[in-house]
C-alpha cells in the first residue's frame, strides 16, 4: 500500500493545534522538500504542537475508512447475509426433496435388489440437508478463523445426523448396506454417532466464544481508529 505524498495527492489534511485555531494543508506550489517521496514526515507537526485529525492512509482517506472496505471481505461478507441465508436453505431443501425421492425410489428401483444401497444413500443426502441447514442457522463471522470453526460445526453435524439416523434405522430392521454393515461392524460401533455429536457441541461452544469475543472487538476497534 503506498503510503501519502502531500504533494501529489489532492485530499486536504486538516491539522488540529491546542488552541481552538484549525489550519489546513492542501497542495504546495512551492519548492519540495529534500525528503524522499513515498512518506510523511509527522516530526515538525508533533514538534510544533498540532496532530492529524484522522490517521492517514494512502491518499489521504482515514485508516477507518480503508480497513473497513478491507474486512469482511471473507467467504458471505461478499454477499448480503440474506441472500446467503436464503442460497443455504434452498441447497438445504433441495437436499431433503432428493433424500425423499430416492428413499421412495428405493424399493422399486431394479427390482427392489438395490434398496439398502438407495437407501443409505438417501441417509447421506440428509446429513448434507442438516449441514446446510446448520450454515443457514448459524451466523457468518468476519475472520477466517471464525469463520472455519463455522464450517467446521456444520460438517460435524451433518456427518452426526447421518451416522445417528443410519445406525437408529439399521437398529430398527430398515434394509441399509453400507461398508460397516458388510463387515459386521455396525453393532460394536454404536458409540460412533453420539461421539460425533458430543464433538460438535464442543465445535458450537467455541464458534460461539470467537463470534461473541469479535463482537467486543468491533467497537473498541472503531473507536481507537476515530
Amino acid at each position: 500500500m503506498p503510503h501519502l505524498n502531500l504533494y501529489q495527492c489532492p485530499r486536504r489534511l486538516e491539522l488540529r493545534g491546542s488552541g481552538a485555531t484549525s489550519y489546513t494543508a492542501s497542495n504546495a506550489t512551492g519548492p519540495r522538500p529534500s525528503r524522499p517521496t513515498g512518506s510523511v514526515d509527522r516530526r515538525p507537526l508533533r514538534r510544533s504542537g498540532f496532530k492529524l485529525s484522522h490517521p492517514i492512509s494512502d491518499c489521504g482517506l482515514p485508516q477507518s475508512m480503508s480497513r473497513s472496505n478491507e474486512k469482511n471481505i471473507t467467504g458471505e461478507h461478499l454477499l448480503k447475509k440474506g441472500t446467503a441465508r436464503r442460497i443455504w436453505y434452498a441447497l438445504s431443501g433441495l437436499c431433503v426433496i432428493e433424500a425423499t425421492g430416492i428413499a421412495i425410489l428405493a424399493p422399486s428401483w431394479k427390482g427392489g435388489t438395490l434398496i439398502g444401497e438407495l437407501n443409505a444413500l438417501a441417509l447421506f443426502v440428509a446429513g448434507g440437508a442438516v449441514l446446510f441447514l446448520l450454515l443457514a442457522r448459524t451466523t457468518p463471522a468476519s475472520s477466517l478463523s471464525t469463520q472455519f470453526m463455522r464450517f467446521m460445526f456444520a460438517l460435524l453435524g451433518g456427518t452426526a445426523a447421518y451416522v445417528v439416523m443410519t445406525w437408529g434405522l439399521w437398529a430398527a430392521g430398515v434394509p441399509i448396506v453400507t461398508g460397516t454393515v458388510k463387515r459386521g461392524l455396525m453393532a460394536e460401533n454404536y458409540w460412533l454417532g453420539p461421539a460425533i455429536l458430543a464433538y460438535t457441541v464442543v465445535v458450537w461452544m467455541a464458534y460461539r466464544g470467537a463470534l461473541r469475543r469479535e463482537g467486543k472487538s468491533e467497537p473498541t476497534r472503531a473507536r481507537s481508529q476515530e
